[in-house]
C-alpha cells in the first residue's frame, strides 16, 4: 500500500510544481480566443496576436493602380475642406470637374439624386489627385474612409501572402 502512495504523492508534487512554474495566461487575451486557439488553432487568422504597421507618410499607397471612391456622406467635408461652397449646385459641379473621374447614383435613371452619389476620383500621373508636389495627402483631415482604413481592408487581411505582397516598398525604391 505504501508502495502505490508514494508515486501518487511524488506525482502531485510535480504536478503542483509544474502549475507553479507555468507562466500565467496572458491577460490581454479575451477567454473566447484563448479557448479558440486550444481548439480550432487552424481557424484562427494570421493576424490574431495583431500586425506591425506603421504609415512612413511616403504617400506610395496613393500612387499605386486602384480606383478611391467618396460616399456621399464624405463628399461635403471634402468639398469644404477644398474651399468650395456647401450646398451651392456650381460650386459641386465645379468641384465633380476638377476632381471626379465617375459617378454613380443609387437610382438608375438620370433624375436620380445626386446628392447620394458616390464619386471616383481622378487621378494624376497615376496618383491621387490631392497628393501635393511632395507626395502628401492634401485632403488628409478629411480623407475617405477608404483611404483612413488602408492597409486594413479585407482583401488584404485573407492571408499573409496578401498582406506581405501589400507592403510598402522602402523609401529609397521609386514606382515607376
Amino acid at each position: 500500500m505504501r508502495l502505490c502512495a508514494l508515486p501518487l504523492a511524488a506525482l502531485l508534487l510535480v504536478h503542483q510544481s509544474h502549475a507553479l512554474a507555468k507562466p500565467e495566461r496572458p491577460a490581454n487575451k479575451p477567454l473566447l480566443r484563448r479557448i479558440r486557439s486550444k481548439v480550432a488553432p487552424f481557424t484562427l487568422p494570421f493576424y490574431e496576436d495583431g500586425l506591425e504597421f506603421s504609415c512612413t507618410g511616403c504617400g506610395k499607397c496613393c500612387k499605386v493602380d486602384g480606383d478611391v471612391w467618396l460616399a456621399p456622406e464624405e463628399v461635403e467635408n471634402v468639398m469644404s475642406h477644398l474651399g468650395f461652397v456647401r450646398g451651392d449646385a456650381s460650386s459641386t459641379d465645379e468641384f465633380r470637374r476638377a476632381y471626379v473621374r465617375a459617378e454613380v447614383t443609387p437610382s438608375d435613371d438620370d433624375d436620380g439624386d445626386s446628392s447620394q452619389s458616390w464619386m471616383c476620383l481622378k487621378r494624376e500621373d497615376g496618383a491621387c489627385a490631392f497628393l501635393d508636389p511632395l507626395g502628401r495627402c492634401g485632403i488628409y483631415d478629411v480623407r475617405p474612409v477608404q483611404c483612413s482604413t488602408y492597409p486594413f481592408w479585407p482583401s488584404l487581411l485573407k492571408n499573409r501572402e496578401a498582406w506581405e505582397e501589400e507592403a510598402v516598398l522602402p523609401d529609397d525604391v521609386e514606382i515607376s
